[in-house]
Parts: C-alpha cells; sequence; structure tokens
C-alpha cells in the first residue's frame, strides 16, 4: 500500500472489478457537458495543468495530526509523571508491574505522537501542490509525485487508465467522488498511480438517482481534459482557474467553493451543512494557508518543462 494525498493505494496488482466497471476510456466520449470544475491551474495551446484531489482539501491532516498530537502527547505526559512518582506502602512486585505498564503507555503515546507528526509531514514542509500536465502536443501525461516512484509520473494518454474512485469525506463523511489515473506495467499490473482535479462530494452513493445526478461532474471534468487534448481549447469554455499563488486569501477560496457542491444538491440536509461548514472553512483555510507557506513551489524536470515549452513557429525559407 501507498499513501498519496488521502488515499492508499495498493500498487504492484491487477486492476479490480470495480475499476475496470468505472472506467473512463480516453477515447469514448462521455456524452455530458465538459466542465473544468475549479480544477485547472493553467491552460495553454500546448498544456493543462490541473490539481490532483487531495490539493482542494488540503488542511484536513493537519487537524487530525494537531489532534493526535495533542492526544499522544497527553498519554506519554501522563504516564511519565506516573513513572516518576513512587507511592508509599505498594510492594516492589506491584511498583514493578505498575511501572511496566506505564512504560507500555509511554511508549504507546509517543507512537501516537509520531502518527500525528507524521499527519502534519504530508501538508507541511512539503509541497505546496502536486500538479497533473496534459500535453496535447506529445500526448503525454505528467503528474507530480504520485504513488509508485520519487520521481515525475509518464504516461502516454492513450496508455493512462482512468476511473471514478469513490471515497468518504473525512469530514462530512459524505461520498467523494475524484478522477484517478493508474499506469499499468506490460503485465497490466498498477505500476504507478495519481488522482486528478477536484473531488465531487454528494450525500449519497452514486447507485441512487440523486448521487448519479451528482457524480456525472465527474465525467464532466473527465470530458473537459478528454476534449483538450483532442481539439484543443476550441469550443471550450473558459475555466476558472485555481489560484496556484500562496496567500490566505487563495485558501480561502478553496474551501469556501469546495463547500459549494454540497449547497448544488439542492437538499436541506446539504445545505444546512454548507452553511455550518463556513466556520470550519475558516479554520481548514487557516491550516491550508500554513501548510502551503511552510512548502515549496514544485519545479518541473528540465525535460518536461522542454516538451511543455511553446515552440515558436518556424516558416519554411523562401527560394
Amino acid at each position: 500500500m501507498a499513501f498519496d494525498g488521502t488515499d492508499w493505494v495498493k500498487l504492484k496488482r491487477p486492476l479490480t472489478d470495480a475499476e475496470m466497471a468505472r472506467q473512463l476510456k480516453v477515447s469514448q466520449p462521455q456524452n455530458v457537458k465538459p466542465d473544468d470544475h475549479f480544477s485547472v491551474f493553467a491552460v495553454n495551446d500546448v498544456f493543462l495543468e490541473t490539481t490532483d484531489a487531495s490539493f482542494h482539501s488540503r488542511g484536513v491532516l493537519s487537524w487530525g495530526g494537531l489532534a493526535v498530537v495533542f492526544m499522544g502527547g497527553l498519554i506519554a505526559y501522563g504516564a511519565a509523571q506516573n513513572l516518576a512518582i513512587t507511592p508509599e506502602h505498594v510492594g516492589s512486585t506491584e511498583l514493578a508491574v505498575g511501572r511496566f505498564f506505564m512504560g507500555f503507555f509511554v511508549l504507546g503515546g509517543l507512537a501516537i505522537l509520531l502518527t500525528g507528526l507524521w499527519m502534519l509531514s504530508r501538508e507541511m514542509f512539503t509541497w505546496t501542490r502536486r500538479p497533473v500536465r496534459f500535453n496535447r502536443q506529445s500526448r503525454m501525461i505528467y503528474a507530480f509525485r504520485g504513488v509508485g516512484t520519487k520521481n515525475v509520473i509518464s504516461v502516454p494518454w492513450d496508455k493512462a487508465f482512468f476511473y471514478v474512485q469513490e471515497g468518504r469525506d473525512s469530514l462530512t463523511r459524505a461520498y467523494t467522488y475524484n478522477i484517478r489515473c493508474h499506469v499499468l506495467d506490460d503485465a497490466h499490473m498498477v505500476a504507478q498511480s495519481f488522482s486528478v482535479g477536484n473531488p465531487v462530494v454528494s450525500m449519497y452513493r452514486n447507485d441512487t438517482e440523486p448521487g448519479q445526478k451528482i457524480a456525472v461532474g465527474i465525467k464532466g471534468e473527465f470530458e473537459y481534459i478528454r476534449q483538450y487534448m483532442e481539439k484543443g481549447l476550441a469550443g471550450l469554455p473558459g475555466p476558472e482557474l485555481v489560484p496556484s499563488a500562496v496567500s490566505f486569501g487563495s485558501s480561502m477560496q478553496l474551501w469556501l467553493h469546495s463547500r459549494k457542491a454540497l449547497k448544488a444538491e439542492g437538499n436541506a440536509l446539504a445545505s444546512a451543512i454548507a452553511v455550518m461548514m463556513i466556520p470550519l472553512a475558516f479554520f481548514y483555510g487557516t491550516l491550508n494557508y500554513i501548510g502551503r507557506l511552510t512548502s515549496r513551489e514544485p519545479r518541473w524536470p528540465a525535460d518536461v518543462d522542454d516538451d511543455c515549452r511553446i515552440k515558436p513557429i518556424v516558416e519554411p525559407a523562401r527560394a
């Protein structure tokens, strides 16, 4: 298992039945209106650069990490305090047993604390973002640090396996759907993997009628990418660009924008949750900003930058 953003992905295995059933084929139109779904960092005649699925929820792991660090530190500190106390009128055997268990709690608390620090490290002192580039001229996809490699993932557009991934939002417990791409080796085993774009959030599973209407947004997002790779910008609506600059305002924009998905469902429960999320959006937006502020900007390798550079048009020499 490998950790990718907020998802655990199993590598070195064949595709599952669920993944094959939810495949998004690059050669097959989705029969939905293309929609960038607030997932595009940049676009030009050569490449389309999108977010990965964890970009819009950045801050969730930081909150969980802080809570786990506090809990682990409290357990370890309390147990260490008890270790330092030698109660009166207690036999040596009872004292040894008590100290053994207190030592066990100290180690357990430290293990919990380290787990919390690991969670914080996934969003702090790392990369400000992990973009994905779709180069329509070379028909290559480049993903910045997915799973399965420590380098940039490169895969031809026609050989990439896309599908709709289902998950659960850690905060609202709503269902989430996003695009995931598996890179398959010669034996058709999953060798590498990365997520693409902005997840869709729904209070319903996609096997229900309301859930299907919401989850169709993922197909619209994929169709936006697919049409760009096949036809370029012609006929596509101009995207609402996701701010890549690190600022408190851009972090708040990300979190407030993501809550609109719940309001779009048009039912009382989802709308109430969306309203309640406004104060939490401020909290998570702050953690999002801190995480990005402590991180470094991703830099594509020279060969990727060269492949994605707009080449000057060279006219034939006149006789």
